[in-house]
């Protein structure tokens, strides 16, 4: 079997005379929207509407999107997404030609219903600007994908894409441009503060990105992520909240 599906508010339905009334219902609508239809059998694949999801253009300025998601404050509900920062490289120009593309994970919603992925896309945003000295509201992102589920399948997909493609990642750069430092410079990572998820950034194809996304949420492998999840939540490292906690999930600065 492929990894679960989470079909908020409705029930899967093995008569086929039941079946127009799930995919009629908002729940299941929504949930297509999201994850795209998979096909039996095919899990492994991109979902058919992947790559047809509306794209939203966000600032730091945006004012999110409110949700119909019930804001819980202990809450175990949340989203792996996968956005891209568009126009970094015309405003820095030793980014000049990448493709800058982060997977990250968010609680479903924030306090006054505010839409969990562009809550936190848009913190990300005025963290760059802050540190960079970027006006805000220059940088803009927009949203490739996002998947839903509770917090040990979303951050067990997101462990796993980070696990598999260093070779992608542009943290060093990022983190020499926040802190000023100069070219064959000596420095201690964790003595300067650079913006945050830094690790969590690549230079990628949008279409690669996607695919590797995908992949992600396989059963088996969203099944290693969760080691990995489980590994850093016993070394107390951030960006790994429990479901329910509480610690570690807090709302978004903006």
């Amino acid at each position: 079997m492929c990894g679960s599906i989470h079909y908020r508010n409705s029930r899967r339905s093995s008569s086929s005379n039941n079946r127009t009334s799930v995919t009629n219902s908002p729940s299941y609508s929504k949930s297509v929207m999201e994850l795209g239809h998979i096909k039996p059998n095919r899990c492994h694949r991109i979902p058919n509407n992947f790559n047809r999801m509306k794209m939203k253009i966000i600032t730091s300025k945006t004012i999110p999107a409110t949700t119909d998601e019930v804001y819980l404050t202990l809450s175990d509900e949340g989203y792996n997404y996968l956005w891209q920062l568009t126009n970094l490289g015309s405003v820095i120009p030793a980014f000049k030609g990448m493709t800058i593309i982060k997977d990250g994970f968010a609680r479903s919603v924030y306090a006054g219903q505010k839409d969990g992925v562009e809550s936190r896309v848009k913190n990300t945003l005025a963290d760059f600007e802050r540190k960079m000295g970027i006006e805000r509201g220059t940088l803009k992102a927009k949203i490739l994908a996002k998947r839903y589920g509770d917090y040990d399948t979303t951050q067990s997909a997101e462990k796993f894409f980070h696990s598999r493609n260093a070779d992608y990642c542009i943290k060093g750069l990022i983190y020499g441009f926040t802190n000023g430092l100069r070219m064959g410079q000596e420095w201690d990572w964790k003595a300067g503060k650079t913006v945050g998820g830094t690790s969590e950034f690549y230079n990628m194809p949008v279409k690669t990105a996607k695919a590797k996304f995908a992949n992600a949420w396989r059963k088996m492998n969203r099944k290693l992520g969760l080691k990995g999840v489980r590994a850093a939540r016993a070394n107390g490292q951030f960006g790994y909240p429990e479901g329910g906690s509480g610690i570690g999930d807090e709302e978004p600065s903006l």
